[in-house]
């Protein structure tokens, strides 16, 4: 589904959900991870790039790991969207 398919109320509670996992991201040792930003027809977007977190970076066992746990933890999957 499309955000621009998607209520308000549940756009919104997607942003909820990944400011959510940002904290988390943050609490476990990514300081500089951002919060979410509305990607349009795309849904909410984590523009780790200009956070600077490399592409290699966020590829790692590490950050992969870190990801999938905040996931879990917030009740989302790890996100497929970032920038």
């Amino acid at each position: 589904m499309q955000n621009s398919d998607c209520p308000p109320a549940l756009v919104q509670q997607m942003m909820n959900a990944d400011l959510k996992l940002a904290r988390c991201m943050r609490s476990h040792g990514v300081p500089n991870f951002p919060d979410p930003t509305n990607g349009g027809s795309s849904g909410p977007v984590f523009n780790i790039t200009k956070a600077g977190i490399s592409d290699a970076a966020s590829h790692t066992s590490q950050f992969e790991i870190k990801l999938t746990e905040c996931g879990r933890l917030v009740g989302e999957n790890a996100p497929e969207s970032f920038e």
